[in-house]
């Protein structure tokens, strides 16, 4: 998929997640906006995407190293992206709270959540695509369930029905706002 469509998914996703009553998040917005831009995070195996023009120097190193779709779009490549995340966070274990039917987060670990659903949230899309991931990487099976091609008109409308969904979650965010 197209940046923009991962974009979209990731911000819906997060603004979803953050509905479910056994998640709190000190901070929505920063979950939602992270959550959008982890949706972009394994898009830097390609040189021309979005995320490694904006980091342009680890995109041309990283993108020489493995291929597109390959490592950063699997299961093994975002467990050990998310551990060493977790081990480089400062006071990550602190920031949680668990209740008998609630997890609440707060700190550094709701960006780390954020960045980690935007990231599956993106894995998920692609595997919407002709081309599909190797979702199970080292392995070399490519994985998809192919309703549209990356940037075509499948995925436009897709992408319409996105906007759609998050302009619906944001009428009933704001209203549920007004009315409590």
């Amino acid at each position: 998929m197209m940046a923009k469509t991962h974009i979209i998914s990731g911000l819906l996703v997060g603004g979803l997640m953050l509905q479910s009553p056994m998640l709190t998040v000190d901070n929505p917005a920063v979950f939602v906006v992270a959550a959008g831009l982890g949706s972009l995070l394994p898009d830097i195996d390609h040189p021309q995407s979005l995320i490694a023009q904006f980091i342009p120097i680890v995109g041309a190193f990283i993108s020489r190293l493995v291929s597109h779709r390959g490592f950063f779009h699997s299961v093994f490549g975002s467990i050990v992206i998310f551990f060493i995340m977790g081990m480089v966070i400062p006071d990550f274990k602190e920031s949680y709270t668990l209740t008998e039917n609630n997890l609440t987060v707060g700190g550094y670990a709701t960006v780390w959540h954020g960045l980690l659903l935007g990231y599956w949230v993106h894995i998920l899309g692609d595997l919407l695509t002709v081309s599909g991931v190797k979702l199970l990487y080292p392995a070399g099976w490519n994985i998809r369930i192919p309703i549209f091609r990356t940037g075509g008109i499948g995925e436009l409308l897709f992408r319409w029905c996105l906007i759609a969904c998050l302009g619906l979650l944001a009428f009933h965010l704001f209203n549920n706002r007004l009315l409590n």
